[in-house]
């Protein structure tokens, strides 16, 4: 038996067993059900990979729209970049650098661990722009 714990847990789903423990428990759990030297049983397991998408909730009514952060308008068609680099001129006069450009736009477009308030805010009060 060279099954990963992964595929042993599906496996236990799979016979209505308890799903905790070690692989020696799980594998003790399914001694009953399966026959571990038919090696059909190692094919059965499938790996099912399932991704939650989860859409943030900008609409809280708590938290401050873009309008009332900023007045640097974002254009949804254009590049979420263009509003970054905007963003550093006005309030940190200077341009943004390629990797500023790049951890926000993935942290505002790919991982969505930023709001474009929460992004202004930051650049906003941040101790670089304060201190002009």
């Amino acid at each position: 038996m060279d099954l990963k714990k992964a595929e042993l847990v599906a496996l236990c789903e799979k016979h209505e067993l308890d799903t905790e423990g070690s692989k020696a428990e799980l594998a003790e759990r399914l001694a009953p059900v399966v026959d571990w030297d038919d090696e059909s049983a190692e094919e059965e397991v499938v790996e099912e990979v399932v991704e939650e998408v989860v859409e943030p909730d900008y609409e809280h009514p708590d938290l401050p729209s873009l309008a009332d952060v900023t007045d640097i308008e974002y254009d949804e068609e254009a590049d979420v970049e263009v509003f970054i680099g905007a963003v550093f001129e006005e309030y940190c006069k200077r341009e943004a650098s390629e990797f500023e450009l790049s951890h926000y736009r993935k942290a505002l477009t790919f991982h969505n661990t930023l709001t474009l308030e929460n992004f202004v805010l930051g650049i906003k009060n941040s101790d670089e722009a304060r201190s002009l």
